[in-house]
């Protein structure tokens, strides 16, 4: 036995002395990896057309080959929708009927740059879902396209290095590519049968009110409304607007009184629709050629909801036939209380901090932020647009907060030259400021590569910012109140210590009804109140 088994063991060694030596470098079948990259591009779901979440991806996707299956990573970057810049916030894959989300980790108010999934084949189609914050209204359906025949080298470099979107001409100092001049002359057609007629500032939010909807680069920045005995009529105007490198008609518009109901087409672009109340948001819904192209379906596949958004604080009345109203103001309760504070202050400490009365053409009298936008300006926190506006009612981007920080805090812009990230270029009144508040820790970017200047700020990204901003200048806060919102379980993880201690300090408020408003996008004239409460606190 003892021979026999010796015998074996003697065969085996001689198999094996055979046998090549195999490298830690050589490949086996099944264990070896590769790594390479492949031409990716996305479609309309079911069509050869390119969708738009096309412009979301880097076109070249890496692939690591290892075991019989395919790890492929998409790399990501901003979607352009005329003035609104977008980013991907779901995304999921579809294979054999299976659907899998992969996991979106926001973190500082910030979504990755990257996805990765895993398949077992090469797959040339697979239907995936994309969510894009500034497309408002749910997941879009589109097909991924894999060309594994047109691979590449991967060296250590990011997935695909497409060139982010380039920029136009971009706005001077605090100025926001608007859509207000170039519609002024466009006719309107509201009707001459009122009591009273006002002429007010719109805008068009997300439906969920976390920003701008891309629907506002299409709409004319007045809405006329007209009060005939109970009922107000709202008029509005729709032209063109920039869809990625296509052009998007409004075709359809509805709204909901509570019920979903057609606006009335007017032709040229007007639309109108009677409402029994006078109010600050409607909710609507929106019809865009260009959506139902991307979407691959008929009319109204690509509907987007969105919320029409009426300042009535700068409405001026056209024409009073009754001879009853004057010129109103309305405000929420945290505007009126915020109005009411600081006609309460003490008169020697205001005195001190308003020395400067400043008056633009924007913000009217009595208007409820009107002493902290003064207040603001008489310091040079703000500069204003070229129209001598003030413009409070937009929403602040990222590079403007940046900016009214770093000239309170007297940054010295010569002292912060040069990139911190690829999409702020040097030249930019921003750059110098977004340099020093990331070396301060008072800003992230999106990643290392990238800041979104001209991205609006949302309320819980504005508490985390100004927050950092205080512990920069260790500015301690003390609690003088306490605060429950109504809608705390909306706020970001990440937000929420910022949310609790600026409100807890009383520096900033909510939306009105408990709300604070998260999602909400933040306007120039609540920072300049926030600026105002901070330089007036009692120490």
């Amino acid at each position: 036995m003892k021979r026999r088994l010796f015998s074996i063991f003697m065969v085996m060694m001689l198999v094996l002395a055979g046998m090549p030596y195999l490298s830690a470098d050589d490949s086996v079948p099944g264990q070896g990896e590769t790594s390479y990259g492949i031409g990716v591009k996305i479609n309309a779901a079911g069509t050869d057309q390119t969708s738009m979440a096309d412009g979301t991806i880097n076109h070249t996707a890496r692939v690591l080959e290892r075991n019989g299956e395919y790890e492929v990573t998409l790399g990501f970057k901003p979607l352009v929708l005329g003035d609104i810049t977008g980013t991907i916030t779901e995304f999921s894959t579809e294979i054999d009927g299976v659907k899998e989300t992969h996991p979106v980790q926001e973190v500082d108010g910030e979504y990755p740059d990257e996805y990765t999934f895993t398949v077992n084949e090469k797959l040339e189609l697979i239907r995936i879902y994309v969510r894009v914050d500034a497309m408002g209204k749910g997941e879009v359906p589109a097909d991924l396209i894999l060309d594994w025949d047109n691979t590449t080298p991967i060296d250590d470099e990011e997935p695909g290095d497409d060139e982010e979107p380039g920029d136009d001409e971009e706005p001077g100092d605090d100025e926001e590519p608007g859509n207000g001049e170039e519609f002024e002359e466009l006719p309107m057609n509201p009707s001459s049968d009122y009591d009273v007629q006002w002429k007010a500032p719109v805008s068009i939010m997300k439906a969920d009110g976390s920003g701008v909807s891309m629907a506002n680069n299409a709409i004319h920045p007045y809405v006329y409304v007209n009060k005939k005995g109970d009922s107000y009529t709202y008029y509005t105007k729709f032209v063109a607007m920039s869809i990625g490198e296509a052009e998007g008609h409004v075709t359809n518009v509805f709204y909901y009184n509570p019920s979903k109901t057609n606006a009335t087409n007017q032709g040229g672009g007007n639309w109108y629709f009677t409402l029994s109340e006078k109010k600050d948001e409607v909710m609507m819904a929106f019809w865009v050629d260009a959506m139902d192209a991307i979407a691959g379906g008929g009319p109204g596949s690509g509907e987007q909801d969105a919320m029409l958004s009426i300042n009535w604080s700068s409405a001026q009345i056209v024409d009073d036939k009754t001879g009853e109203t004057q010129n109103e103001e309305e405000k929420n309760p945290d505007e009126e209380e915020a109005a009411e504070e600081e006609l309460t202050e003490d008169e020697e400490e205001e005195s001190s901090i308003l020395t400067i009365k400043i008056d633009v053409e924007d913000v009217p009298k009595g208007y409820w932020a009107e002493g902290a936008i003064s207040h603001a300006l008489s310091r040079g926190y703000f500069k204003g647009n070229s129209k001598g506006q003030f413009e409070p009612e937009r929403a602040i981007t990222r590079g403007e907060m940046v900016t009214v920080l770093g000239r309170i805090a007297n940054v010295v812009q010569e002292d912060f030259a040069g990139n911190t990230f690829e999409d702020v270029e040097s030249s930019k009144y921003y750059a110098p400021y977004i340099k020093w508040a990331k070396e301060n820790n008072i800003v992230n970017g999106y990643s290392d590569k990238r800041f979104g200047p001209d991205n609006p700020l949302n309320r819980e990204q504005m508490a985390v910012i100004i927050e950092k901003y205080l512990n920069y200048k260790n500015v301690e806060l003390d609690v003088v109140t306490t605060v429950t919102y109504k809608d705390f379980k909306e706020i970001s993880p990440w937000a929420l210590p910022s949310v609790s201690k600026l409100s807890t300090a009383g520096l900033v408020k909510g939306m009105g009804n408990g709300m604070f408003g998260p999602k909400a996008y933040f306007t120039r004239a609540q920072v300049a109140q926030i600026l105002y409460n901070i330089d007036t606190l009692k120490k």
